[in-house]
């Protein structure tokens, strides 16, 4: 991963995020652009439109809103 944005279990985050890859164990609220992958963690939470190539959500884990995969070759 070129850049990727980690949000530990005690951030809160409101906002609109642009990154290659993310991963969220806090909590996250708004919109995410991501050029590869995003990881929601078990203890996370997200509610958000999310853009990306990939996203996994493990067991646990609160979401809320729309995924837009990005299936496009570089």
């Amino acid at each position: 991963m070129d850049d990727c944005t980690y949000f530990d279990a005690q951030t809160t985050v409101q906002g609109e995020l642009t990154t290659s890859s993310v991963i969220v164990e806090g909590s996250f609220e708004g919109e995410i652009h991501a050029k590869e992958k995003i990881l929601l963690r078990r203890k996370g939470h997200l509610q958000a439109v999310i853009y990306a190539q990939k996203v996994m959500i493990e067991e646990g884990a609160t979401f809320d809103g729309t995924i837009i995969l990005d299936r496009q070759s570089d």
